[in-house]
């Protein structure tokens, strides 16, 4: 299916990889479970800082993910430096850095009512996200409409997010899945989780408990951008409590309550 992403193609994987150093990692990675490869592709790993974060989409991913490249030596231009990241050939170190007790591992997690609000507007009023187009087809059967920033559009969207994870929670789009799946939290022993909501003061501490001397503000770049976004929509009482159901076992891991 078009709007499902990480899912297993095999074929496609044995043909590609004499092409693609991407199908070459995810051909000899497909050993790994499901979780694994997924957590895999989102890891970025500094092996001289044995610092380790799991990308979390619509979480300051991309802020967190070249700051991850800047510790290593590289930039959001350059790619990691002497960090590593899918699909790097060093990938079974990364998946060994999963469960090494001498890596500090990290993500970040964000408001489940403000994720799925973020995750509407970005990929379906303002559609600024590149993976929009993978969802035009199937818009029909719940009526979902894009630049329509309505609340009873944003109902039709919880329509269709409960509709993609009912046809694969695990694989489909990574702005709409559970970031309990994006960061492999059932399987990853995390040393500390961040908050999009206090991010600056959460990255501080973390970078502190791992002993990264060389970490700074500046390294982040980052302006906090807690609550919902910027003119969207305030989801109603009964489009909270759907999202407290959807999300409910991100609650569970990331520390927010419902309510």
């Amino acid at each position: 299916m078009l709007r499902l992403v990480d899912q297993r193609r095999p074929i496609t994987w044995a043909t590609m990889r004499f092409f693609s150093q991407r199908y070459r990692t995810t051909y000899e990675a497909r050993g790994l479970d499901d979780w694994e490869r997924i957590v895999l592709r989102r890891a970025v790993y500094v092996p001289k800082l044995n610092l380790l974060y799991v990308i979390n989409a619509k979480a300051a991913s991309s802020s967190l993910r070249d700051m991850m490249f800047t510790l290593g030596g590289g930039s959001r231009e350059s790619g990691p430096g002497e960090g590593l990241y899918f699909p790097t050939r060093r990938w079974r170190e990364v998946a060994a850095a999963l469960r090494d007790p001498g890596v500090f591992r990290f993500t970040v997690g964000r408001h489940p009512v403000s994720r799925a609000v973020s995750a509407f507007q970005n990929l379906f009023v303002d559609r600024k996200n590149g993976f929009n187009w993978r969802h035009g087809i199937y818009l029909r059967r719940t009526g979902l409409n894009y630049g329509d920033a309505t609340s009873a559009n944003f109902d039709r969207f919880l329509d269709y997010v409960e509709e993609v994870q009912a046809e694969s929670e695990l694989f489909c789009d990574a702005h709409l899945r559970l970031q309990t799946h994006n960061t492999g939290a059932r399987h990853v022993s995390y040393d500390r989780i961040g908050h999009y909501e206090t991010l600056v003061d959460d990255m501080r501490s973390i970078m502190a408990e791992a002993v990264v001397a060389a970490y700074t503000d500046a390294t982040l770049g980052w302006v906090n951008r807690s609550g919902l976004t910027a003119g969207a929509i305030e989801p109603t009482p009964a489009q909270i409590r759907r999202i407290e159901t959807i999300y409910a076992e991100d609650y569970q891991h990331f520390g927010y309550a419902p309510g």
